[in-house]
């Protein structure tokens, strides 16, 4: 993490592939997980045991919203548990992409489990599972749009 600190304000792509990677600036490093602005994405909270790499880009890359990301606020802590009690009552996505993606409301927080309300479910999580935590409701409204975008395209088409 001392090294990742270094870099923040720098544009770096945590993971190489997959569902957890992502790519965005470092706006802050805490004990054990890092803040991102991500463009597709917004704020990305990633947890530091699940930092399997990170690359930085040789390229002056700069992210469209990157002047208005240093003085963003965002939620906090200075623990990653901590930050997870900070999101009561609110609207998350747990883990970016994959089997183990998760979106609902954080309802609690008892020691080492959160209880999210997604949909007509109770889900008890141990918060070591969580490799990334970021607001699910933005995302969710964005993908809503684009199957609903994608459905409109598919009705005309039928109808020619």
């Amino acid at each position: 993490m001392e090294m990742l600190s270094s870099m923040v304000g720098k544009t770096v792509r945590i993971n190489r592939k997959g569902p957890d990677s992502v790519t965005g600036k470092i706006l802050n490093v805490f004990s054990d997980y890092l803040v991102l602005w991500s463009e597709g994405d917004g704020l990305v909270y990633v947890r530091s045991q699940h930092i399997k790499s990170f690359t930085e880009s040789t390229k002056q890359e700069t992210l469209e919203n990157s002047e208005s990301s240093q003085d963003m606020e965002y939620v906090t802590g200075e623990t990653f548990e901590l930050l997870v009690q900070n999101f009561q009552y609110q609207w998350v996505r747990i883990n970016r992409g994959g089997p183990e993606k998760l979106e609902g409301v954080v309802e609690n927080m008892n020691g080492d489990i959160i209880t999210l309300i997604s949909n007509d479910e109770i889900i008890h999580l141990p918060v070591y599972h969580i490799r990334g935590l970021s607001y699910g409701e933005e995302n969710s409204q964005k993908e809503e749009k684009e199957a609903g975008q994608e459905g409109k395209s598919e009705k005309k088409e039928s109808k020619k």
